[in-house]
């Protein structure tokens, strides 16, 4: 073979290699960052997740907790459903976590409002209503404040 076509066949051989290495460089690096993308697209799903429970989580306890001092006002209601007061403090005593300070708190004056509404006296009811009012204010201030 002459030197001429040595030179082409070398130039192509280069040319072809070089391109693959393009290729396979530019695949690498689409990959790579569709992965971390993904990752970041994942991630920011499970934080919306995580916000969203906890959103509903929280609106359910200020829900209940406003209908069980509804149910435990004297001046609204004089006697006590007692199925209904156990369904909302046991309910949203599940709902709560009692190994943080503020939640355990709550829970505690839930315990004690119920404890207290199974005795019968108004003014000792309004005492731990307002005991249980509160745990629900310093609990709604440090949901607002995360």
């Amino acid at each position: 073979m002459t030197d001429v076509v040595w030179a082409s066949l070398i130039t192509a051989v280069g040319m072809l290699a070089t391109s693959i290495t393009a290729a396979i460089v530019q695949y690498r690096f689409a990959r790579l960052n569709s992965e971390s993308e993904t990752a970041r697209e994942l991630a920011r799903i499970k934080s919306e997740s995580i916000d969203r429970r906890t959103e509903l989580r929280y609106n359910k306890i200020v829900d209940q907790l406003a209908e069980l001092m509804n149910v435990v006002d004297p001046d609204i209601n004089r006697l006590i459903d007692r199925a209904k007061l156990a369904k909302l403090i046991v309910g949203t005593q599940i709902l709560l976590d009692p190994n943080t300070d503020v939640e355990g708190q709550l829970n505690g004056a839930l315990t004690k409002l119920g404890m207290i509404c199974d005795k019968g006296d108004s003014a000792a009811r309004l005492h731990a209503s307002d005991d249980v009012i509160r745990a629900c204010q310093t609990f709604v201030s440090v949901h607002h404040r995360n």
